[in-house]
């Protein structure tokens, strides 16, 4: 077995993961060689990750249940944009989800959670590839569609159903999770230094290779190009028909329509343009690395990498927690919806307090009633 390969494994999970005891355990001789600058840098980057991963989990999971009620709970929901966003933030909740559990059971905290059971440790890398995958694939679907609505606008029907909408989500949720699992089949706990949640070195060259087609291929690089292509293709087709808007009239009723399309496609451009731009750096710093880990010939190379792969990392997880800002920046028809939301939930409030002081009174008034009669 190739065992440079097993280490490089390992190098890179430790890039991303300060819980690898084993990776740290074997490079700790190496990091006190290190010269000073280095060494605090390593620090300054590894408290970066640390807090900066803490709070894009904070925020994106309170955001992501907000969108989630705004796409399902107004009109929004009756279109098949709206339920991809609203699938979109199921599955970036999720992946903030396990990515929190395996945050809070990193060393610095002392929990470890996910390294005291055998079934949770397999369960949380099963979702949070599994996740990743499909929060991937869904984007580029989003894109996809958007795309030919723009190009193909007469066939609408065709594709923007609700019915496809919802089997296409299903489908994709199913082939991800199987696609995951590779992750609950290699992580286990094993007994180094203390019983951690990781891989046996003697499946870490077959998992390697796995994760590098499914989750490094396709669900990075495959993604992010699609995404990027079908976003430029939609924009060159928006400018096209603008152009041909200008020198055409229609009925109010279709231009409020055409408008309503319009406003949708922006605030989708908006989302797709943040995916590719906020998970690419961590992408190129990973294949960089990948692919020149045996040409570094010093350590101070390796830890510059490393750094750089940590910060990326945090920046690539923003992705799962900036949506409902972009919504409300770039879609109006979100914004409306989400005001009016807001607008029914103190409408509502404010006549269950009126029911019940309109209750409280009536009460004091019998009271009245009978205490004079008595």
């Amino acid at each position: 077995m190739d065992t440079t390969l097993m280490e490089s494994f390992y190098n890179t999970e430790a890039q991303t993961s300060t819980e690898n005891w084993t990776w740290h355990a074997q490079n700790e001789s190496t990091t006190s060689r290190l010269p000073l600058v280095y060494q605090k840098s390593d620090e300054l980057f590894s408290a970066i990750n640390f807090y900066g991963i803490a709070l894009v989990i904070a925020v994106g999971g309170v955001c992501n249940v907000i969108s989630f009620v705004v796409l399902v709970g107004t009109r929004m929901r009756e279109t098949t944009s709206g339920i991809y966003l609203a699938a979109l933030s199921v599955s970036d909740t999720l992946v903030l989800t396990a990515e929190f559990l395996k945050w809070i059971s990193k060393p610095e905290l002392g929990i470890r959670l996910i390294h005291r059971s055998t079934i949770l440790c397999k369960i949380v890398y099963h979702v949070r590839y599994a996740t990743k995958l499909w929060s991937a694939i869904l984007v580029t679907t989003v894109c996809l569609e958007r795309y030919l609505l723009v190009s193909y606008p007469l066939k609408v029907n065709r594709f923007a159903t609700k019915k496809l909408a919802k089997s296409l989500i299903l489908a994709e949720f199913l082939i991800c999770a199987a696609l995951g699992s590779y992750g609950s089949v290699f992580f286990r706990l094993v007994p180094i230094v203390n019983i951690t949640c990781l891989i046996n070195f003697s499946a870490a060259a077959i998992y390697s290779r796995i994760d590098l087609i499914i989750s490094k291929v396709i669900g990075q690089l495959f993604t992010n190009v699609a995404v990027a292509v079908l976003t430029a293709g939609i924009i060159v087709r928006l400018a096209r028909s603008r152009r041909k808007r200008d020198h055409m009239t229609s009925g109010n009723q279709t231009e409020s329509s055409s408008a309503a399309e319009r406003h949708l496609t922006i605030m989708l451009v908006v989302m797709a343009t943040s995916f590719v731009v906020l998970r690419s750096p961590y992408t190129i710093t990973w294949y960089v690395s990948h692919f020149t880990s045996q040409q570094m010939s010093s350590s101070n190379k390796e830890t510059i990498m490393d750094d750089a792969l940590l910060v990326t990392y945090v920046i690539a997880t923003m992705n799962y927690a900036v949506n409902f800002f972009l919504y409300c920046l770039a879609g109006k028809k979100f914004r409306e919806q989400l005001v009016l939301l807001c607008c029914c939930c103190c409408c509502y409030n404010n006549n269950k307090k009126t029911t019940y002081d309109e209750r409280s009174t009536n009460i004091s008034t019998v009271s009245k009633d009978v205490t004079s009669c008595m």
